[in-house]
């Protein structure tokens, strides 16, 4: 391997890392319990998508959603929103009893 690839690997395991520190279920669920504020649900809709970084955020709670390890589910629906330049799947985010 040489040293380009080497440093391509670390590069790329390092902002792996990162990502997954900011996106973490832990904070995900947190998030979640934050935008319900005491509703029992919501609309996918509702959560602020205007930047990638919300567009990343978007895509970890709707994957963590679907998961049943977590404190909230994500049940996507047949509709598709779109935000200026960012496309999700609509749905229902909602706690979990």
């Amino acid at each position: 391997m040489n040293r380009n690839s080497s440093d391509r690997d670390r590069i790329r395991k390092e902002a792996a890392r990162a990502v997954h520190r900011k996106f973490d279920r832990r904070r995900m669920e947190e998030l979640v319990h934050r935008m319900l504020a005491g509703r029992k649900s919501m609309q996918a809709e509702e959560v602020p998508v205007a930047t990638d970084e919300e567009y990343v955020r978007m895509m970890y709670l709707a994957s963590y959603g679907l998961d049943r390890h977590s404190s909230f589910r994500f049940t996507a629906a047949d509709e598709q929103i779109r935000k200026g330049a960012f496309g999700y799947p609509g749905g229902q985010i909602e706690q979990k009893p």
